[in-house]
């Protein structure tokens, strides 16, 4: 009795395949059929995950099919007419799983043909984001039939699919003819191109379908073609103002659409809305403006918005007292004026100027009175704004390398616009050395298009560009004072010379403005300069 030793049952090995198929009626590829219910056995119970986004039938139909699992069958109740003369594929993705372990029935399409037929043919491309070249996953690919310019906005598509992790599409089971093919962010998944913020993608010429590939040796047997889509957003056609807002004590934020010409805002009440405005701030984009009242003692802000002598919108702003604190977590002060430095206990680059912002526009202050200790020594140095508004402060003296800098602002030194003053403040930072750093010299060769070329220097992971230059002929670019890491070389063909990337318009036949990567990462490191070329015309 004692050799036994008494346990539960294991069960057997972990099941780890899939459902497997044993029959479906109408059978798979059946041809002049026009079926109403469709039935799939599989040999387990089955589970059915996602289908609004996993399950894709194409040509399109107008009233999607109920799909439902039954318990080891699938059960496809057609909804809708059915074209004569069509090949219909149902698409399961990554839908179909076991009920017991998950596991997962990868791309499984059900075929038939409502015609005498099965078509046969393929379209397969891929779909990459204009500005990043990344591949972008789930975004839907048409084929029309019927090929005038305006049908993205008018009709849904013949044919219907989706892209995968890689961004590659593939439409199959395709009749011959000439095609129109688009690529839509669908975000109201309505199958339109209807909506301003939707990014498309789009191929100017016809689309022709082909065999598909043998998979042959054959040299003479020539590949399916892969088209290339690159998916943007157009520019917005008007001006619309997005949000209106007021989180400091005097200050209103207005986020618009895109880019503002020229602002101009009418009053509506006399006695509640100042006549003018004080000071305006805007963003390097253009499309945020930040507007200081003259007076701020008013409980709202109301007026109508205008921009470039077009009515955009009627705003009516609460204004924040002076007692309350920002609505934004932090919970800060709105009787002071807050210092906000570009580095505080941090390593800061020696090449370059130190600097600060008030919160605020400043109406009086006392430079005098800040102290610069460079190690233990006090320093005289200078300071200047930066900005029209009086924010913006840098710090004039050329600071060392390797050395410990403690820069202290008594209170009172600035007083705003609206008479509130700072609290002292002490900014403690350390400069790094030239020998932190590597240079990259870049012998650019551009290609024969005429055009503007900017050059950016962005980080591998964030996409945050480092430093950028423009050029129009073969230069030498220096990339100077990089930190270790690694990046990546970005060229913009400027064609409109604007000094900006600029996106397409569909019904201009514009596509975005072309983005050339090099074609490795750049590995820079400390102390160490390195020297490339590169002929983007190759």
């Amino acid at each position: 009795m004692s050799c036994a030793n008494i346990v539960s049952p294991t069960g057997g090995p972990k099941d780890i395949t899939p459902p497997v198929i044993l029959k479906s009626n109408p059978a798979n590829f059946s041809y002049s059929v026009n079926p109403k219910l469709i039935k799939i056995d599989f040999d387990e119970f089955i589970v059915l995950k996602d289908i609004a986004s996993q399950v894709i039938i194409s040509p399109f139909v107008k009233n999607s099919p109920e799909i439902k699992t039954k318990g080891k069958s699938i059960i496809i109740d057609i909804k809708d007419t059915l074209k004569p003369d069509f090949t219909y594929s149902i698409t399961f993705g990554n839908s179909i799983t076991d009920n017991n372990e998950g596991n997962i029935l990868k791309n499984y399409r059900y075929v038939f043909s409502t015609g005498n037929a099965i078509d046969t043919l393929v379209v397969k491309g891929i779909i990459k984001n204009a500005l990043s070249l990344k591949a972008e996953k789930n975004i839907y690919c048409f084929l029309y039939n019927n090929i005038y310019d305006s049908v993205p906005y008018k009709e849904t598509p013949t044919y219907i699919t989706q892209t995968n992790e890689t961004g590659e599409f593939l439409f199959t089971n395709i009749k011959s003819g000439s095609y129109k093919i688009f690529a839509l962010n669908d975000l109201n998944t309505n199958f339109l191109f209807d909506q301003p913020n939707e990014q498309i993608g789009f191929i100017d010429s016809l689309i022709i379908p082909e065999p598909i590939d043998t998979f042959k040796t054959d040299s003479l047997i020539k590949k399916n073609t892969i088209h290339s889509l690159l998916l943007f957003e157009e520019k917005p056609a008007s001006q619309v103002l997005l949000k209106s807002f007021s989180e400091d004590y005097g200050r209103i934020n207005l986020i618009f659409r895109k880019p503002t010409e020229h602002i101009t805002y009418v009053s509506l009440d006399s006695n509640k809305t100042p006549s003018s405005i004080y000071l305006q701030e805007i963003n390097e984009t253009k499309d945020t403006l930040s507007i200081w009242l003259k007076s701020a003692d008013i409980d709202t802000f109301s007026c109508k918005i205008m921009d470039n002598g077009e009515i955009i919108d009627t705003i009516e702003v609460d204004i924040l007292k002076m007692g309350e604190k920002k609505n934004s977590g932090r919970g800060e002060d709105l009787s002071k004026v807050k210092i906000n430095p570009i580095a505080n206990n941090k390593t800061f680059d020696y090449y370059k100027l130190f600097s600060f912002s008030c919160s605020s526009p400043i109406k009086n202050y006392f430079f005098e009175n800040i102290i610069l200790i460079e190690n233990k020594d006090t320093i005289s140095a200078k300071y200047i704004f930066t900005d029209s508004i009086k924010k913006n402060i840098s710090l004039t003296y050329k600071l060392k390398e390797k050395m410990n800098y403690t820069l202290y602002i008594p209170n009172k030194t600035f007083t705003d616009i609206y008479d509130r003053e700072n609290d002292s403040l002490r900014i403690s930072f350390t400069t790094n050395e030239m020998k932190d750093y590597g240079n990259l010299i870049l012998n650019f060769k551009p290609s024969g298009v005429f055009a503007n070329y900017i050059i950016q220097l962005i980080s591998e992971t964030s996409e945050e560009i480092i430093q950028k230059y423009s050029t129009e002929t073969a230069n030498t670019i220096n990339f100077n004072n990089i930190l270790p890491g690694n990046y990546k070389i970005k060229v913009i063909c400027d064609l409109n010379k604007n000094n900006e990337w600029d996106t397409g318009n569909y019904l201009k036949k514009d596509q975005a403005e072309k983005i050339i990567y090099y074609p490795t990462t750049i590995v820079v490191k400390p102390n160490w300069d390195q020297n490339f070329d590169w002929d983007i015309s190759e």
